[in-house]
């Protein structure tokens, strides 16, 4: 049972990233035909606070293509692929920062290690009445956790067909 379920899962994955997604590899972007997106994909490695992505993504032209925005917690899950892992994303997208945590090894400060994989979205989460930040998915492995708006963390700018 474990397998059949297993194997469905991955050909059901390729079966729809192949149909869903379209690369275009001269401008490095990939058009969702699925929730009508285009997603920058291009090798961006620079860390962003909330304030450095929103401005970022609204100057950010590529292609010709202009009007770019941080894409909500639910557009980015929407790429990821859990039946992949490091990195758990379609594999349409190519340029894709996530890491390698070294998993058991003694004397390790895991908190250096925070923003690698670490995309940020437009969503926001309340905890406090005086505090506010934004979730974040991670490619390494498709979690979704929180982060507050001043620390800084990758971007992938997606834009409405």
């Amino acid at each position: 049972m474990y397998k059949i379920l297993v194997f469905t899962l991955f050909f059901n994955s390729l079966l729809f990233s192949n149909d869903r997604f379209i690369r275009d590899d001269n401008f490095e972007i990939i058009f969702d035909k699925k929730l009508n997106l285009i997603w920058q994909d291009n090798n961006n490695e620079n860390l962003y606070t909330y304030s450095e992505a929103v401005e970022y993504c609204k100057e950010l032209n590529i292609g010709n293509y202009n009007n770019w925005r941080i894409p909500r917690i639910r557009e980015l899950q929407s790429i990821v692929d859990y039946t992949r892992y490091k990195p758990a994303i379609y594999i349409a997208f190519k340029n894709t920062n996530f890491f390698d945590y070294p998993v058991g090894k003694v004397g390790v400060d895991y908190n250096t290690y925070g923003t690698e994989g670490v995309y940020l979205s437009s969503s926001k989460a309340f905890f406090f009445k005086s505090y506010t930040g934004f979730y974040y998915i991670s490619f390494t492995d498709g979690t979704i956790n929180t982060t507050n708006a001043n620390k800084k963390n990758y971007i992938r700018c997606v834009k409405d067909i």
